[in-house]
């Protein structure tokens, strides 16, 4: 039998974004509050006996390092996501139109990264050196903050992220129509060929100060599954899969050689584990989950930003104490992206419609 996710309602993937985010949340709180490290964007074997060094056999530090190391790996569900929302958008179309296709999402991720910009400056404007802010600017608008290790470590917050989405936004119809001619069998071939050039170029990346991980080349095999999840319904989650999957990721934390299929193996095992969540019953819980989900980005944006706030008073104190002050951020971000989404579906979406309804 196995689990597939041919068919995700829209409803499902807000819920599984909004699952997704506040680990996130929580793992850019506490991963600055003790030296566990995370393997997210180079591997170092060193840092899962950070982790079992870091807990110790406590209780109280448990959640604190699991968050802290592995919270970053839910950032896959949204490539995830993002890869199977263009699929099934242009289901229908052998070949999707690529001026229609990339306008409208090229307008509306710089919509949002504008909106995002605006409201960190308005924050943080007194903090700002000039020099620095416009360093800033200028390489989040010509979306290269992920070709170096150093500014996605000195721009602090998602703003890698709108470069590598881009790439793969350029990147998606070529994929699609490969898939679309070539099957199952060219699913298989090009997430073969993405591993293959994954090993090939991460030597010489590295030698550049180029991270594989903050581009599209490092994820693209969990953007290849949203897509192969959408287009071909005998795509499924069995045991034969799930088995593998998870000695994969056991041993991608501790030897080098198996790191480059640690995404791909993270995002199969909490598909596979959130897939009884997603069809539960319509709840109160459930609704919250997808709430966030809407406002998914904003949180995002503002999560960073937040805890240069935030930190100062909530990260302090014995390990429960950082773990409350942790729910307190995520609570403080939850309400804060609220109300920026309203803001910006208000005054910024109808102007991004109008721009593309004219181009």
């Amino acid at each position: 039998m196995g689990i597939s996710f041919y068919s995700i309602s829209k409803e499902q993937k807000d819920v599984i974004k909004g699952i997704a985010m506040v680990f996130i949340v929580l793992h850019n709180f506490l991963h600055w509050t003790n030296a566990v490290g995370e393997n997210e964007m180079n591997f170092d074997s060193n840092r899962i006996y950070n982790l079992f060094e870091f807990i110790g056999g406590d209780v109280t530090r448990l959640f604190n390092g699991l968050f802290s190391y592995f919270g970053f790996y839910f950032l896959e569900l949204f490539i995830f996501i993002s890869g199977y929302g263009l699929a099934k958008y242009n289901i229908n179309s052998t070949t999707p139109m690529y001026k229609k296709y990339i306008i409208p999402r090229v307008i509306k991720l710089y919509a949002l990264l504008i909106f995002g910009i605006i409201v960190y400056f308005f924050l943080f404007y007194r903090a700002f050196d000039m020099e620095w802010f416009t360093a800033f600017v200028t390489s989040s608008l010509l979306m290269y903050n992920n070709f170096s290790f150093y500014r996605i470590f000195m721009f602090i917050g998602p703003w890698w992220y709108f470069s590598l989405i881009l790439q793969l936004y350029i990147l998606f119809p070529l994929l699609y129509k490969a898939l679309d001619r070539y099957k199952e069998k060219g699913f298989f071939v090009l997430i073969a060929l993405s591993y293959v050039l994954i090993f090939l170029l991460t030597p010489i990346a590295n030698k550049w100060d180029v991270p594989i991980y903050g581009n599209f080349l490092g994820h693209l095999p969990e953007f290849l599954l949203g897509m192969g999840c959408v287009m071909f319904e005998r795509l499924k989650f069995t045991w034969k899969v799930m088995i593998p999957a998870m000695v994969v990721f056991i041993l991608s934390n501790f030897l080098e050689f198996f790191f480059p299929f640690s995404f791909l193996s993270a995002t199969i095992l909490m598909l596979w584990f959130f897939h009884a969540i997603i069809n539960m019953p319509s709840n109160r819980i459930m609704r919250a989950f997808k709430l966030l989900g809407v406002i998914s980005m904003f949180m995002f944006l503002i999560n960073g930003p937040l805890r240069l706030y935030t930190m100062p008073y909530l990260a302090r104190g014995e390990p429960l104490q950082v773990l409350l002050g942790s729910f307190i951020h995520l609570t403080i971000v939850i309400m804060v992206s609220y109300m920026l989404s309203l803001l910006y579906y208000k005054t910024v979406e109808p102007l991004t419609l109008k721009l593309i309804s004219k181009l």
